[in-house]
C-alpha cells in the first residue's frame, strides 16, 4: 500500500466543513434570514443611527422641554396593517430656537396638537426626543432582537464553524494512520440534484494511533463526496486503498476519516 500523504497536506475547507455540516447550513441560514430581516426593518427609519438614543439613555440628567406634535405618521407592513409604532413629529422652542424632530412611540398614545415633554442632552440640545420614545426605530428592537436571536444564532455559527476550522488543521497538520472496515453501506447515488446532500454512506473503522491503541471511528459521508467515492470500491473486512484516517496527536483527538484525493500532499 504507498504511504499516505504526509503534512502539511492541501486540505480545502469545504472538506472540513462536512463534519456536522446540517448544523452549520441550518444555523447559517437562520442567521442569513436574521440579518436580512433586521436589514429591512432597520430600512424603516431611513437607517437612521441609533447613536443619540444612547447617548440620551447614558445621560443621567437630561434637559427637558415642552413639544408640540406636529403630525403623526403611521407605518404599514407588506400586507398594509399598519404596525404597533408610529413616528411622531414635534418642535419646540428651547433659548429662543426653534427646533423640529421625530421619535418613535407605541401606536395610539398621540394625536396631532397634543402636547409632551422632549429630552435632550445639556451638552448638544441638537440630540433630543420626545419622552418615553426613540430618536431612531431600531433602538425599541434591537437589544431584545440581538439577545433573543442574533447573538444566539451568531454563538452557534461561530461554534461550528470554530469546530471546522480545528478539523481543517487536523486534515492538514494531523497524523494518517490505516482505516480497516468494520462495517460499510454504500447507497446508490442520488439521481436528482436535490437530493444529494441526502443521501448518505455509513462507515465504521478501526484504526491504531501513534500510541498502539486500537480505536474505532463513525462517520457518514456524502455519497457525492470525493470520500463517498472513495467508499463506493471498499469492502468490508478490508483496509482502505484510497481512504485513511488523520488524527491530532497520540491520544487520537479529533479523528476523521478522508480519502486521498481530499488530502493531498502540498509539493
Amino acid at each position: 500500500m504507498p504511504p499516505w500523504p504526509n503534512p502539511p497536506r492541501n486540505a480545502a475547507f469545504s472538506t472540513a466543513a462536512q463534519s456536522y455540516d446540517a448544523v452549520g447550513l441550518f444555523a447559517g441560514f437562520l442567521l442569513l434570514c436574521s440579518l436580512v430581516f433586521g436589514i429591512v426593518e432597520w430600512s424603516r427609519d431611513a437607517f437612521c443611527s441609533p447613536r443619540a438614543d444612547w447617548q440620551l439613555d447614558a445621560c443621567e440628567h437630561p434637559l427637558l422641554a415642552t413639544a408640540r406634535i406636529e403630525a403623526i405618521e403611521r407605518i404599514f407592513d407588506a400586507d398594509g396593517v399598519p404596525i404597533d409604532t408610529v413616528r411622531a413629529r414635534y418642535s419646540f422652542e428651547v433659548d429662543g430656537v426653534r427646533r423640529d424632530g421625530s421619535s418613535w412611540l407605541p401606536r395610539g398614545e398621540l394625536r396631532a396638537g397634543d402636547e409632551r415633554s422632549v429630552e435632550m442632552l445639556p451638552e448638544n440640545r441638537d440630540v433630543h426626543r420626545l419622552r418615553g420614545g426613540t430618536r431612531a426605530y431600531v433602538a425599541r428592537w434591537l437589544p431584545s432582537y440581538a439577545g433573543a436571536v442574533l447573538l444566539p444564532l451568531m454563538f452557534a455559527f461561530g461554534v461550528w464553524l470554530a469546530h471546522a476550522y480545528r478539523v481543517l488543521s487536523t486534515i492538514r497538520n494531523g497524523d494518517a494512520a490505516d482505516a480497516f472496515v468494520l462495517e460499510l453501506r454504500v447507497p446508490e447515488p442520488a439521481r436528482r440534484r436535490r437530493q444529494r446532500f441526502a443521501v448518505r454512506c455509513f462507515v465504521r473503522v478501526r484504526w491504531r494511533g501513534a500510541d498502539g491503541v486500537l480505536r474505532e471511528l463513525t462517520q457518514r459521508p456524502r455519497r457525492d463526496s470525493q470520500l463517498g467515492e472513495a467508499l463506493a470500491n471498499a469492502k468490508e473486512n478490508e483496509t482502505l486503498a484510497m481512504a485513511f484516517v488523520v488524527h491530532d496527536g497520540r491520544n487520537g483527538r479529533g479523528a476523521r476519516l478522508v480519502s486521498r484525493r481530499e488530502a493531498e500532499a502540498i509539493r
